[in-house]
């Protein structure tokens, strides 16, 4: 994103940036909201920062911070380029969670989302920390080893998880 952190690109709605969406949609969902990743452009929203786990770990190094600082509670796990993320989505994954599941994770033509769903961390931050001690990196690795509950969604529901990898795909680039 030419050297931007993602999470302060505008908002697509015009109000604030990715990160202050997700931080008002967390906070309407009644969670306490953190940041994995210390970022000195992060520091105006006040939030706790994490580290952000191994270096070299990409997003699971990330999701054993979270997990490990949740110490015990459950923990939604949502990536910051993702600007359509709806307070309805979080709803609908806690009202899944149950005793014998260990994550919610939403379902998309592509699959599962690991970025955009609800860990239970009691139980998924040891497998986490095994697959990090072996080096396998890849968030699919994760879902495969834990029990997880799908939340399907609608044609338009799916694009509440649409993410902004690329320049050109942040609105009106």
């Amino acid at each position: 994103m030419g050297g931007l952190p993602k999470g302060l690109i505008a908002h697509p709605s015009g109000v604030g940036t990715l990160v202050e969406h997700l931080v008002d949609v967390g906070r309407r969902a009644g969670c306490d909201v953190v940041l994995v990743g210390e970022h000195p452009a992060y520091g105006h929203l006040g939030l706790e920062m994490l580290p952000d786990g191994q270096a070299g770990a990409g997003p699971m190094g990330g999701l054993a911070s979270l997990l490990g600082a949740a110490q015990g509670r459950d923990a939604f796990a949502i990536a910051c380029d993702m600007p359509y993320v709806r307070v309805e989505l979080l709803h609908a994954l806690r009202a899944l969670l149950r005793d014998d599941v260990d994550a919610v994770m939403p379902v998309r033509s592509g699959g599962r989302e690991p970025l955009c769903a609800l860990y239970r961390s009691s139980t998924v931050l040891p497998e986490v920390r095994r697959l990090l001690a072996m080096r396998r990196l890849a968030l699919r690795a994760l879902a495969a080893g834990i029990r997880v509950v799908e939340l399907g969604l609608t044609a338009e529901q799916q694009q509440w998880l649409d993410d902004w990898d690329e320049p050109q795909q942040v609105s009106g680039c």
